[in-house]
């Protein structure tokens, strides 16, 4: 059926008037006419009751009249979510963090202030181990991971957005020599005897503080732990010592402490992405992050 018979009728159901009707519609009232009676007979309804005085819509018309104003509202409505995803206006971001971390405040006011202004985005909040993160992220399954970026920066396909610094914890057993120490006292060589414990899949990581260690003139030692939610437990058996920074949610474990150390510099904590995952609301959240950073809105800055 030619949908434009829908707005030929509605015209006139709202006009009664076969002149006012045309006229809107741009037409002869002879065409009008000929397109209603070929409605009608589509449909095998009478729609209208017609004399030479006036023109009235039957107690059928008028229930296809009250369905098609109805059905033209969902249509727009329609109409412009579709366009709104199109556009990025509208969807899901699924973000994904380490399981045993929290946001830190600035990711959590970015995240605030991107759900006020886009309030039909919504994002869902997601926790995976670290091995999870690669193959979830390539597949598409999730959209971000929020997370340190040197764990990921060693991969082309991602890109990143840095949100904050935060700062690096040695993080030992509460019986550890260094523990009590005062943090100005303290060197990473303080901590050349020890074992430093690792994710498997933290290897930029590893690397980067191989390094850090070498220039304090000591090789570390350190051993890869596959479940890095072992890594406290560990910790608390006394098999070694490890990194965590500040967002962490072992801060309040009473067997370990936490030690900051501020030569071992900061942790860039940030939002990854596989460039070519380009959803509309995707590119959107970046576009979001990256203007909050160039207005000063929400500039990283060390904690």
């Amino acid at each position: 059926m030619n949908i434009s018979l829908f707005k030929y009728f509605l015209v006139l159901a709202d006009t009664l008037s076969y002149t006012k009707a045309a006229n809107q519609l741009f037409k002869s009232e002879s065409v009008l006419s000929r397109q209603i009676s070929q409605l009608e007979n589509n449909l095998g309804i009478k729609l209208f009751d017609r004399n030479k005085k006036r023109v009235s819509l039957t107690p059928a018309g008028k229930t296809f009249a009250d369905g098609l104003r109805r059905l033209s509202k969902n249509y727009a409505a329609l109409i412009e979510e579709t366009e709104a995803v199109q556009s990025g206006y509208s969807g899901v971001i699924k973000l994904a963090a380490l399981s045993g971390v929290i946001l830190h405040h600035t990711m959590l006011e970015l995240l605030k202030g991107f759900e006020r202004d886009y309030p039909d985005i919504r994002i869902d909040l997601r926790t995976y181990n670290l091995g999870d993160f690669r193959n979830l992220i390539l597949d598409y399954r999730i959209d971000f991971i929020y997370g340190a970026i040197e764990d990921f920066s060693d991969n082309p396909a991602f890109s990143y957005q840095v949100v904050c610094y935060v700062k690096k914890y040695i993080v030992v057993p509460k019986n550890h020599p260094m523990a009590n120490k005062k943090i100005e006292d303290l060197s990473p060589a303080d901590f050349k005897e020890d074992t430093f414990l690792f994710s498997t899949h933290q290897s930029l990581a590893i690397r980067t503080f191989l390094s850090t260690c070498q220039n304090f003139g000591f090789i570390p030692k350190y051993t890869t732990i596959a479940d890095e939610s072992m890594l406290i437990l560990w910790v608390e058996m006394g098999r070694g010592i490890t990194l965590l920074d500040e967002t962490h949610m072992f801060r309040g474990n009473e067997d370990i402490v936490l030690l900051p150390l501020p030569l071992l510099g900061h942790t860039q904590l940030g939002i990854i992405h596989d460039t070519g995952n380009r959803k509309a609301c995707n590119m959107l959240f970046l576009s979001y992050v990256q203007n909050a950073n160039a207005t000063k809105q929400l500039l990283p800055r060390r904690c």
